[in-house]
């Protein structure tokens, strides 16, 4: 018998990407939740649209669209990355549901020049950021019902992706645009390849845990400044970068995702390699 999966966030960068890979594994039938399958989660009541039916895992992807319009699209943010969490979670314990997998963000920490762990301390400093870190404190009550993967995710890219860092910095790249960098180096980054989040997101969905709830550092393994970013674009589509450096400190987004690496045995692909498939399938 198929183990049902509702996937919401299913139209968006990485839900897409997600499901596509999972309807074509035969052990799983995908309930996608977005706009196109009728569902708006900025209005409550959405998952009474869901099926009556009990569920085995759930993947919550979907995060407001307005996540930087802050304070404009202050309500829908907490309307789509809070409140319909919290009416996802309800849903999730009377249809019985095995496993919720939440899509975090690494910006829930505070800022930091060093590596973080999962037991770094926490200080949003955006709307987004403390919309997420609200939903988390929203879910771990119900770690009673079922149970419970926090993914933070950091850096993630790859074909298809639009209005994000490393995209923005191919566009940036290919148009001769400006490319401000702090001190020459910009930001370091632990990106990771779409194809790699969505393996491990598939593979949380089924693997065994250690304990009822979970959270989880999502992020490559090598730590890149995005100067080094930028250079290795410009070789591979073979045009030189227009860099104006800055007199500000490089920031740093750094993650360990030693934690992860218990769960997901499997080797990340390098950056070399996935920045090509980006640029060649773009």
């Amino acid at each position: 018998m198929k183990k049902v999966l509702v996937l919401t966030g299913a139209s968006g960068f990485i839900g897409s990407h997600v499901f596509r890979q999972m309807t074509t594994d035969e052990n799983w039938e995908i309930i996608p939740v977005d706009q196109s399958h009728g569902f708006d989660l900025a209005v409550p009541g959405w998952t009474k649209a869901l099926p009556v039916r009990d569920v085995d895992v759930i993947i919550h992807l979907a995060q407001s669209r307005h996540y930087r319009d802050f304070p404009q699209q202050a309500q829908d943010i907490y309307q789509v990355n809070v409140a319909s969490t919290f009416e996802l979670l309800q849903w999730a314990r009377e249809h019985k549901a095995r496993r919720f997998i939440f899509a975090s963000t690494g910006t829930v920490y505070s800022p930091s020049s060093g590596i973080l762990s999962e037991s770094s301390p926490c200080s949003p400093s955006s709307m987004y950021a403390a919309s997420k870190l609200s939903a988390e404190y929203l879910m771990q009550p119900f770690g009673e019902f079922f149970e419970i993967v926090i993914a933070r995710l950091f850096g993630v890219y790859g074909p298809g992706q639009r209005h994000m860092l490393i995209a923005d910095m191919i566009d940036r790249v290919r148009q001769g645009t400006e490319i401000l960098l702090a001190a020459g180096v910009g930001i370091y980054l632990t990106p990771l390849f779409i194809d790699d989040c969505v393996k491990i997101l598939g593979v949380l969905a089924h693997i065994p845990l250690r304990q009822r709830s979970v959270l989880l550092n999502v992020a490559g393994d090598e730590t890149l400044p995005l100067a080094g970013i930028v250079d290795t674009i410009a070789m591979r589509v073979n045009k030189k970068p227009l860099i104006v450096h800055t007199d500000d400190r490089p920031r740093y987004f750094l993650a360990d995702n030693s934690l992860l690496k218990t769960y997901y045995k499997h080797p990340l692909l390098p950056f070399s390699h996935g920045i090509a498939l980006t640029i060649n399938n773009i």
